[in-house]
């Protein structure tokens, strides 16, 4: 079906590198694997990050161990990349430094709730993944 689907739309297969390179906006929707032919973790790293232009969006909805934390924070540093992140790499540990960052860029959406008066937590969903990223192409239609 997905052969279909692409054959049908016109839409090329490229290799990864060459869509790392050429794309307005990664999202990943992956399982995370450590083996195999196609191992997922740390899939975008500090070099595949290298390939992005640095007006790529990237998105990720998959698990949070398929983003390298530290080569997104020193690329988010770098190249102002606008990142919407609806997973972590060390979750339920979330970094503090990159909770910082996204903070102070507002590059990624999210929403704290309060559970008692001295805990406060982030709250991330595909509902808000899809609106951020709406947002930063220019979107700005109420959903």
């Amino acid at each position: 079906m997905g052969f279909f689907f692409v054959k049908n739309l016109n839409i090329q297969q490229v290799e990864l590198d060459t869509l790392l390179k050429q794309a307005n906006a990664i999202t990943t929707h992956v399982p995370l694997t450590q083996t195999g032919e196609h191992p997922t973790y740390h899939l975008i790293n500090a070099e595949t990050l290298t390939m992005m232009k640095p007006e790529t969006i990237l998105i990720n909805s998959a698990r949070g161990a398929v983003v390298e934390e530290a080569a997104l924070i020193a690329d988010i540093l770098k190249n102002q990349r606008r990142v919407v992140l609806d997973v972590f790499e060390h979750e339920p540990e979330i970094s503090e430094e990159l909770l910082k960052i996204i903070k102070q860029l507002n590059i990624t959406n999210k929403e704290t709730i309060k559970i008692d008066e001295n805990e406060e937590y982030l709250v991330f969903g595909s509902f808000l993944v899809v609106e951020k990223f709406l947002s930063l192409i220019g979107f700005n239609e109420s959903l």
